[in-house]
């Protein structure tokens, strides 16, 4: 919590600074891309193979169980 009010108004100075940053990188990739479909792509494709892929290898690492094997 900020308890004075220097410390407020920095964190909200911090805070919108983010948001204007983000907003000019959303701006530059709907330009680039012609919109936001290819960053959606990615992120699905992050959640719903690559993270449940690497929780199976790491479980799989476990010397009771290998399955991959480093060569």
């Amino acid at each position: 919590m900020c308890n004075n009010r220097n410390e407020k108004k920095a964190k909200r100075r911090e805070l919108s600074s983010l948001i204007d940053n983000a907003k000019q990188i959303i701006k530059r990739f709907t330009k680039h891309y012609g919109s936001l479909e290819p960053l959606w792509q990615k992120i699905k494709y992050k959640s719903d193979v690559r993270s449940p892929i690497s929780k199976l290898m790491e479980v799989c690492e476990d010397d009771d169980f290998k399955l991959f094997q480093k060569n």
